[in-house]
């Protein structure tokens, strides 16, 4: 049990004049790099397709999808850009380096530049770009540039921005 005056968190330091904690400046660094790698089925593209509310028969008719200029079944741009968010979201709640983090995504930009086919490999790639202390959140904003890549090329451009701290103390009042 917490004694008198300790029930409340209390901002970490981390004013310029004051070096943060090693153990808040680790959970985040300015130049991590993170890779996924997938590949999903014409059944995988269905059935994100169906449970995104996606009816586009470029995600569902293979007939219909093979007679266009693509040539085949494609994802969904929904599940192109759900995989970049959640490898987002994966990576900074990783518990595999010994650091307990909590995240929270704040905002996503996106712009899709090529179709992803079915059972054609895909790269996500994320780079933290930028980080910078809130002692209000006892964390990091942290931004990152990232891209999802077939053989043929880049598919998706993104940006993401989000919170990155440990988790919340246990605290009594």
């Amino acid at each position: 049990r917490l004694g008198p005056g300790h029930g409340r968190l209390r901002p970490m330091a981390g004013a310029d004049d004051e070096p943060l904690p090693d153990a808040i400046d680790r959970l985040v660094r300015v130049g991590e790099r993170f890779v996924r790698e997938l590949r999903w089925s014409a059944d995988d593209i269905r059935r994100f397709a169906d449970s995104a509310g996606d009816a586009n028969p470029m995600h569902h008719d293979t007939a219909y999808a093979a007679s266009t200029p693509i040539g085949g079944l494609i994802a969904s741009g929904t599940q192109t850009v759900s995989a970049m968010m959640g490898a987002f979201a994966t990576w900074f709640t990783r518990r595999d380096d010994g650091i307990v983090r909590d995240a929270l995504g704040m905002g996503f930009t996106f712009a899709l530049r090529a179709p992803v086919r079915a059972d054609e490999p895909l790269r996500i790639e994320w780079e933290v770009v930028a980080r910078e202390y809130k002692p209000k959140h006892r964390g990091f904003v942290v931004t990152a540039r990232g891209t999802a890549s077939t053989p043929a090329g880049v598919a998706l451009e993104a940006e993401g921005t989000g919170l990155v701290r440990p988790p919340p103390m246990e605290t009594t009042a």
